[in-house]
């Protein structure tokens, strides 16, 4: 449906209507103002692989046990708080690991695992701005990786 404004009334026509009584649709498919996307496309591929291993309950579980151990926590660790077997938790942390969200170091056998600070803060800003309320962000506001 198009809606045809003249000088006295506002109604709703079809695009048929329109055509079959001589109003030109010449341009009526839109009269907005353009849009310009904040993200470019691999912002976009990257902020999208970050929510999606992030929507995975296991992985978002293994993201809040590392944070609330102080940021860091090692692989051994992760075993008794999930009904999963260690190759599992390895898939996991590897995903977790390509995604920009935690990062791996080895100490002996071992492997600790900490948060990515600045990929949190890039979801976080992600989510404020979609979440402000009335706010129009300019595009000298929108979000830019580095």
């Amino acid at each position: 449906m198009i809606f045809y404004i003249d000088e006295y009334q506002y109604e709703e026509i079809s695009m048929t209507e329109m055509v079959s009584t001589g109003v030109s649709t010449e341009g009526a498919a839109c009269a907005c103002t353009p849009v310009t996307a904040h993200l470019d496309v691999r912002e976009v591929e990257a902020l999208a692989a970050q929510l999606k291993a992030l929507a995975h309950p296991i992985r978002l579980r293994m993201v809040d046990l590392i944070h609330a151990h102080g940021g860091q926590l090692c692989v051994c660790e992760f075993e008794q708080h999930f009904d999963v077997k260690q190759p599992t938790i390895s898939h996991h942390l590897k995903i977790l690991r390509e995604a920009g969200l935690i990062r791996s170091r080895q100490e002996g056998a071992w492997v600790h695992h900490a948060v990515e600070p600045a990929a949190f803060a890039h979801l976080r800003a992600l989510m404020a701005r979609f979440a402000a309320e009335g706010e129009v962000p300019s595009p000298e506001t929108a979000i830019r990786t580095a």
